[in-house]
């Protein structure tokens, strides 16, 4: 009996899961123990993201082009290469070399499986269905964040390095899986790769669906970012134990896998704007909570909340997004969407820092609640324009 392409991506996600979460409580204290300074971790990561953003569209267009099986193998494969070579590395160069393959190898896999299932599962089980399969995501990937963090804690006491080479083990492994189990899709193979490539460039920017889509979730990340930036300091600044935060730290995920249960129960029951405004909704009393009550209970419900948020916002947005990409191109536009994305992501991370640092932790909450009110606005009138375009192209 063969698996079903969902149960496919279901697989797979969880594996890449472990794989890519497994040294993110000891990564830094690695590079930390090998003598490197923060500023030359800082310039890892940027390495990794120049890296990601540069090969981000070309590697889309290759997948629609060349296959997305193909471009999603080689993109783990280069990404497990990357952990491994930290793992066994000491000095600064190989370390920067290994950055920069994992860089690429995110690029390769961005997008790439996503658009993969798409297809498949829509030929498999019809387009409706996507929005469950987005839906249920986060429970397999909650799940694969708190087993990486049990896997790492459990060979950590050999070396901090252990957890790289854990790793790279686990991604290779997923390559493995990925072909095996499955089967090749493309897009628009007719076509030369550099006509998909300004095509892709044309129809996402004339598209003003995309672009909401794109500014949204842009925004959306502006205002998680200090939710990233700080839980942990929050929570210990309020009375938790240090010892503690591990433990908060894989609740987290599991939050993100209960955020997955409630998507898919969701869309059983309102449409894909309706859970936006709800993640929405939710945002705005998990921020005003943690900025008026100084309570580390109060904070750490809330965080839990933001985490379930997170989930359900990101099936939803998906769901919306993928009903304005064309199959042909789907890789392509996704890795278009990407690119935009991690290019603010590098913009912007600094700049949530220097707010927070010039006006405090309580008073960006706030004002992030208040931006979450804005958005909501925008997921109306959002909504409107959609059912426009839809009556439009019908």
């Amino acid at each position: 009996m063969s698996l079903s392409k969902e149960n496919v991506y279901y697989g797979i996600i969880l594996f890449m899961g472990v794989s890519i979460n497994a040294t993110g409580a000891y990564y830094v204290l690695f590079l930390r123990d090998i003598g490197l300074s923060f500023s030359q971790i800082a310039l890892l990561n940027t390495v990794y993201m120049i890296m990601h953003i540069l090969i981000e569209y070309p590697s889309g267009v290759m997948a629609d082009k060349y296959g997305r099986k193909l471009t999603f193998v080689l993109g783990i494969t280069l990404h497990a290469v990357y952990y491994t070579g930290v793992g066994l590395s000491r000095t600064y160069v190989p370390i920067a070399v290994a950055y920069a393959i994992g860089g690429t190898g995110m690029a390769f896999i961005s997008g790439t499986l996503m658009a993969w299932m798409v297809d498949e599962v829509t030929k498999e089980k019809g387009s409706d269905h996507i929005k469950f399969v987005f839906g249920r995501s986060p429970i397999y990937t909650g799940i694969a964040g708190a087993l990486s963090g049990v896997i790492a804690s459990l060979v950590v006491g050999y070396g901090l390095n252990v957890p790289f080479l854990a790793a790279g083990g686990v991604g290779f492994v997923t390559a493995l899986l990925a072909v095996v189990l499955m089967n090749e899709n493309y897009g628009s193979v007719q076509k030369a790769y550099n006509v998909i490539f300004i095509s892709g460039i044309k129809q996402f920017f004339s598209n003003p669906i995309l672009m909401m889509l794109t500014a949204l979730s842009i925004l959306f990340h502006f205002c998680i970012g200090i939710f990233m930036l700080t839980w942990q300091v929050v929570l210990t600044d309020q009375g938790v134990p240090n010892r503690l935060v591990g433990f908060m730290f894989v609740g987290m995920f599991l939050a993100m896998s209960a955020g997955g249960v409630i998507a898919s129960r969701l869309f059983k029951r309102m449409d894909k704007i309706s859970v936006l405004k709800v993640a929405a909704l939710g945002s705005i009393v998990c921020y005003l909570s943690i900025a008026v009550f100084n309570y580390w209970w109060v904070s750490l419900i809330c965080f839990i909340g933001i985490e379930i948020i997170m989930a359900l916002w990101g099936a939803a947005l998906s769901t919306w997004l993928n009903e304005y990409i064309p199959s042909e191109i789907r890789a392509t536009l996704l890795s278009a969407y990407s690119t935009i994305f991690a290019v603010f992501y590098v913009i912007y991370q600094p700049i949530i820092g220097r707010i927070i640092d010039f006006i405090g932790k309580q008073s960006y909450f706030i004002g992030v609640a208040i931006f979450f009110i804005c958005l909501i606005v925008i997921l109306v009138k959002g909504g409107e324009s959609s059912e426009e375009s839809s009556g439009n192209s019908a």
